[in-house]
């Protein structure tokens, strides 16, 4: 924040210091492209969100794919050997 100030507002900022009111004084301009900033942030994340919820689940190669229960490849089975 300090090299904003250095690089925008520093006529201001050193009238504030010398009129005693100290260097937390924040110029309106300032204000204003902060505001910006964070709502382009905010918008930005959102649409790297939707983006990144449009990619499936990656699985391993070696995980068997199939379209439904019965036709999957069966791997293992553990338990009652009767049902495998």
């Amino acid at each position: 924040m300090t090299d904003l100030l250095q690089k925008k507002g520093s006529k201001q900022l050193h009238y504030h210091i010398y009129s005693g009111e100290g260097v937390n004084f924040v110029p309106a301009e300032l204000e204003k492209e902060k505001k910006d900033l964070i709502t382009s942030a905010a918008e930005k994340e959102k649409a790297l969100k939707a983006k990144v919820k449009t990619i499936g689940n990656v699985v391993h190669e070696s995980v068997p794919v199939s379209n439904n229960e019965v036709s999957r490849e069966k791997t293992s089975c553990q338990g009652d050997s009767s049902r495998c």
